[in-house]
């Protein structure tokens, strides 16, 4: 469009600047009687003219060339200083003969070259080609070079003028385009068993009408998808629209969001009619799909005009209205999707409005293995492959998740691959290609694909899935940092990360260990990552005392092997000290009581200009004592079990220094090559702050 307006506005320039010139440009004709002067001795002669001497009018004309004006004011005044008119064939152009001499003239309309004729005839003034039929031909061309740059700039301008209210009206008011939604089929949903039955009801409201009519049931006008991010919502529209073959909608809440009030309004109504129209039309059920519902459907404010925010509050409630009107006969399934329910407005979520919620939860482990048997359809998976086990290790974990853990596994056994068969050498010359050509009429030429032909080593293992967690995670390897640490530096992250991997054997709480990495990643110069071993829904005071500890032993490790304290913990304590303070102000696991203070009740705001707090001073200082206390106990327990256990932990960090990352399976087989050591029962009194 920009390009369009810019060639459009440099062909009025060009035409206005011709236009310009044209009529202001003058010929002036060398008589033909003239000589041309001679040169006698050094000085030049002027030409000698057979004419009569000119009169004192004439000499004062001849200062400037004759034109269009000063032709008609001689006419008029002087006719006997001009001889002769002739009227060039084709042209404006007229060749006058006054004075002894020539000259050519150019009128700038026929109808003024007409007027020149009629007067030089009334004068008595010889006239040739008086019979040429300019007017009568030359009216367009006339009217063009008259009223044309004229027209031209009118247009222009109301061109411009439309283009930048269609900016902000008729084209912003259409509504967002929609993008564009693959449809899938609920076989490719797993984990959501739930969520695909309440969604199948739609489609039988849709396929047996008559049924639910019999019942006086009605269909639900907007549907509401709820859930954690990567749960699987708008694969649910996906799959939604394949099984009911429907047209879908798919747009943001932030498009139809403007600086300019109305707009988003005139968004949302022009969207819905534009959708009960293509139903109309068609007669196929469209779904309008709204993500991130949140964006426009906050809570409106009941001070709108001081602290509200007029055009979200105005896209909402024609969002509302045409959410009254979506009835069965205008072909439209609203569906919305947020992670944030508790924000959205009572007044999209009552009877009538989005009031059939659908919820999405975490899958469980029977629905992670199953979305993990989905994303590796096709891969070429080794033998020892075990889903099941797999998902086991990533609870909690989404389903976008595990679709990314499935692609960087099949990604690292791809390079494995490569590098086997000799592919990623940069010594080996590129396959051969054809250039590109970028001209209109013959189409771009690829890159020729190299062929692979896979071999039976080159599968997708176990371990793949284990180091595709690391860098999903944690990030690539950072490997200038690994190249530019010291033999003592590497000693003190592998130390730090066995104690932890230790004291989570020494002190169960649930999880055991995956695998203990030491290759510094993004954010991280080393990793324990653990994995639950089981669906574990609740958490104890025994085991919540055992994470802290396992999160100390790492400082504790490198205290008592190393004599080191740096300040690699720093994350290790921040975490410790978020459970021992949940410990004592909400689980009731404390001397304070079963009471619950939440954390943001200790911040301290201001109301009317002073200082306002939930709880009383004395209460949150014995928060923080106790706090304390609990955090330095768990210490000096750990640090009792590493100092039995330090013989154990020094072997498996050389070990570490050797290999970098240990895996879970060996691991266990160290840990069984290295007993563990119980320490001798010592009472540990309470820190006191």
């Amino acid at each position: 469009m920009n390009l369009k307006r810019n060639i459009l506005l440099w062909l009025a320039f060009a035409f206005g600047t011709a236009t310009f010139i044209y009529f202001n440009s003058s010929t002036e004709l060398v008589s033909a009687e003239r000589s041309t002067p001679v040169s006698r001795g050094g000085r030049s002669q002027p030409p000698v003219t057979k004419s009569a001497p000119p009169t004192s009018a004439a000499a004062n004309n001849d200062a400037k060339p004759l034109d269009y004006s000063g032709l008609r004011k001689i006419l008029s005044e002087e006719p006997k200083r001009v001889t002769a008119l002739t009227f060039l064939s084709g042209s404006f152009d007229v060749k006058v003969s006054h004075d002894g001499k020539e000259s050519l003239v150019k009128a700038p309309t026929a109808v003024a070259l007409d007027e020149l004729r009629q007067t030089a005839q009334s004068k008595n003034i010889p006239v040739e080609g008086a019979d040429q039929p300019k007017v009568a031909e030359s009216k367009l061309w006339t009217l063009i070079l008259t009223f044309g740059p004229t027209i031209l700039i009118v247009v222009l301008i109301l061109y411009f003028l439309r283009g930048a209210s269609k900016s902000l009206t008729k084209k912003k008011t259409a509504g967002p385009r929609g993008r564009v939604v693959e449809k899938k089929t609920f076989n490719d949903i797993a984990g959501q068993d739930g969520a695909v039955r309440l969604l199948r009801r739609l489609l039988h409201f849709q396929r047996n009408g008559g049924l639910f009519a019999a019942f006086r049931a009605k269909r639900p006008k907007g549907v509401l998808l709820v859930g954690p991010p990567g749960t699987g919502k708008t694969l649910l529209v996906q799959a939604l629209a394949g099984e009911g073959d429907c047209d879908v909608h798919a747009v943001a809440a932030s498009d139809f969001v403007e600086m300019f009030v109305g707009v988003g309004a005139s968004r949302i109504r022009e969207m819905f009619d534009a959708r009960k129209l293509v139903f109309k039309q068609t007669g196929r059920l469209q779904i309008i799909f709204i993500d991130e519902l949140d964006a426009i459907g906050g809570e409106r404010s009941s001070k709108s005009a001081a602290g509200g925010h007029n055009e979200r509050e105005q896209t909402l409630n024609a969002l509302l209205v045409e959410l009254d009107g979506a009835e069965k006969e205008s072909g439209i399934i609203p569906i919305a999707a947020t992670n944030r329910v508790e924000l959205l407005d009572p007044a999209l979520t009552r009877p009538g409005r989005f009031d059939y919620q659908v919820r999405l939860d975490l899958p469980d482990l029977a629905g992670r293995e199953a979305i993990l048997k989905i994303h590796t359809r096709g891969m070429p998976l080794s033998e020892d492959v075990d889903f099941r086990s797999i998902a086991r290790r990533f609870t909690g974990s989404s389903g976008a998740y595990l679709q990314a853990i499935a692609n960087e596994a099949a990604l690292l056994a791809a390079e494995e691959a490569a590098e086997r068969q000799g592919l990623m050498s940069d010594d080996k010359p590129a396959a051969p290609t054809k250039p590109y050509t970028r001209g209109l009429r013959e189409p771009i030429q690829a890159p020729t694909v190299t062929p692979f032909k896979r071999g039976p080593k080159d599968v997708i293992t176990a371990s793949h899935f284990d180091r595709a967690r690391a860098v999903v995670e944690f990030g690539d390897p950072r490997l200038s940092l690994q190249r530019g640490m010291t033999e003592s530096q590497k000693r003190n992250i592998a130390v730090h990360e066995v104690g932890h991997a230790w004291m989570a054997e020494f002190f169960p709480w649930g999880h055991e260990v995956a695998a203990v990495d030491i290759i510094p990643r993004a954010g991280y110069l080393g990793v324990t990552v653990f994995q639950p071993e089981g669906e574990e829904f609740l958490s104890d005071s025994a085991k919540m005392r055992n994470r802290i500890k396992t999160l100390m032993g790492g400082r504790v490790a490198q205290e008592v092997l190393l004599g080191v304290a740096d300040s690699g913990a720093q994350n290790d304590f921040q975490k410790a000290t978020v459970i021992a303070r949940q410990m004592v102000a909400e689980y009731g696991m404390s001397e304070l009581g079963v009471i619950c203070i939440p954390e943001h009740a200790s911040v301290i705001g201001r109301e009317r200009g002073h200082a306002v707090s939930q709880i009383g001073p004395d209460l949150m200082n014995e928060i923080d004592r106790l706090t304390c206390a609990l955090v330095n106990e768990c210490h000096a327990e750990t640090k009792i079990a590493i100092e039995a256990n330090k013989v154990g932990i020094a072997a498996i960090s050389e070990v570490m220094l050797r290999q970098e990352t240990i895996l879970g399976p060996e691991w266990k087989e160290l840990a069984k090559t290295f007993p563990m050591v119980a320490p001798a029962p010592t009472k540990v009194e309470p820190a006191t702050v």
